[in-house]
């Protein structure tokens, strides 16, 4: 019964369900209606910003990520998400810099890059944040790639 009480009691980013759908709204991480085109390019631009910046360290870790991430959203007004859920993406980071790098030097909507990070980093991520699935900011290449992040 006690390990009962541990599992289900303590957060954990193991057992997935860590972000809200308001906090995946405020994301961008809402697939269909409702689903915020700007809030998106602006997370998924930030965590490349990230990644390139601190991902390729070797030994920089999750929580480091997840640290620069928060820093760097809320900077361009993406405020009120949870450490916990949060966490999920830096973990998503940290996956991609370390799987995916080679893959993804040419740009994140190349077949290549793609292709990792759906075979490699998706399913982690997915299960983190309790969702079938989140938006790819790929599907609306042109407008992404030329999106700007706001000057912080």
């Amino acid at each position: 019964i006690s390990l009962y009480f541990v599992i289900f009691i303590l957060p954990s980013s193991v057992l997935g369900g860590n972000c809200t759908n308001e906090e995946l709204k405020k994301l961008g991480m809402v697939v269909g209606e409702g689903l915020d085109m700007e809030a998106l390019f602006k997370t998924s631009k930030g965590m490349t910003k990230v990644g390139r910046k601190y991902g390729i360290r070797p030994g920089t870790t999750k929580d480091k990520l997840t640290k620069e991430l928060t820093r760097l959203l809320e900077k361009i007004g993406i405020i009120g998400v949870s450490e916990s859920c949060l966490s999920c993406f830096g973990q998503s980071i940290k996956c991609v810099a370390q799987h995916c790098k080679g893959a993804c030097l040419r740009g994140p909507c190349t077949e290549d890059c793609q292709k990792c990070i759906e075979k490699n980093c998706k399913q982690a991520l997915l299960e983190c944040i309790g969702k079938g699935d989140v938006p790819n900011p790929c599907d609306w290449e042109k407008e992404y790639l030329s999106y700007k992040l706001p000057e912080t």
